[in-house]
């Protein structure tokens, strides 16, 4: 449903794209984050790479109709204008925090299901220099 929006509405909404991939990102590497961890329990370890691809495709294609469905109820609905409520601050505050966890489940996904607070928190140097390469 996503790339259907994204023809259907890109010529008349140019910014429709990017927040799609925005808005979407954020569940996107949390997805990827909990099939890596219940692939690798149910596997013990090593999985093959067929499984992770089959699940994160089907949760992706459910995600992005989810997202086009929002993203058209809210033109439907003009809620776009909510936004200019907003004062900048939160507006600011807004973004930084979406920022700030997809980096943070981008280094879950990275380091296989483990957080950065176990990651750092733990004294081991070598799963640390390990985490950051």
């Amino acid at each position: 449903s996503g790339p259907f929006y994204i023809l259907r509405l890109g010529r008349d909404i140019p910014a429709l794209y990017p927040s799609i991939d925005l808005f979407l990102a954020p569940f996107m590497a949390r997805a990827a984050a909990s099939i890596d961890q219940s692939l690798s329990e149910r596997y013990e370890g090593d999985y093959p790479e067929e499984a992770f691809f089959g699940s994160f495709c089907v949760l992706s294609g459910i995600g992005m109709f989810l997202s086009g469905l929002l993203l058209h109820l809210g033109a439907t609905f003009k809620l776009a204008n909510l936004g200019t409520f907003l004062p900048y601050s939160v507006l600011c505050g807004f973004f930084s925090a979406v920022g700030v966890l997809l980096w943070a489940l981008a280094f879950t996904v990275d380091t296989s299901g483990k957080t950065w607070q176990e990651v750092f928190f733990s004294g081991d140097s070598e799963l640390i220099l390990e985490s950051l390469m």
